[in-house]
């Protein structure tokens, strides 16, 4: 019988075998050291700096309020609708409401706008009345919902005019 014997003390096998196994003995990267932890610590305090000043400004709705359906025509296709806003202005500075829009929901990204030109006081109520003529579809989709969006282009005291999204609660006669 033959045996055969293997030579492990070759180089080339001591060479692949350490690059299979690292030894111990290697140096391990340690972790970093750096500034890091620093910097990421004032990073999160600046950020919640500038959270906290700006959060209070813009905190509140520049208005609140409900509106109400007092009379709808029907032209055919379309609704001629007449709504009463009641709007409540919490801030400290008078608003002048120059438009109101309403969205088509049978047509997305279509307004239906009307002109107003209503101040309403600081903490004060104010009421208008404003008619919109809409599809019968928008018409019965608005049915359903308890509120509808009302986009309001405002313009503060001595502010610059705003478009806010103005969720308003519907109320019954």
């Amino acid at each position: 019988m033959l045996a055969v014997q293997d030579d492990i003390s070759s180089p080339q096998f001591a060479v692949t075998a350490r690059a299979m196994d690292p030894r111990p003995s290697e140096r391990i990267p340690a972790p970093m050291t750096s500034r890091f932890p620093l910097t990421a610590l004032y990073l999160s305090a600046m950020f919640a700096m500038l959270l906290f000043a700006v959060l209070p400004a813009c905190a509140a709705p520049p208005l609140a309020g409900t509106y109400k359906i007092t009379e709808n025509t029907d032209l055919g296709s379309e609704i001629r609708l007449t709504v009463q806003l009641n709007l409540f202005n919490p801030g400290d500075a008078a608003v002048t409401v120059t438009r109101v829009s309403l969205r088509s929901i049978s047509a997305p990204g279509q307004w239906v706008s009307t002109v107003s030109n209503v101040v309403v006081q600081s903490h004060a109520n104010s009421q208008l009345s404003l008619q919109f003529l809409i599809s019968k579809k928008d018409f019965n989709a608005w049915q359903v919902g308890p509120h509808q969006q009302f986009l309001v282009t405002l313009q503060p005291a001595g502010g610059q005019v705003t478009l806010v999204n103005l969720p308003l609660l519907r109320t019954r006669e």
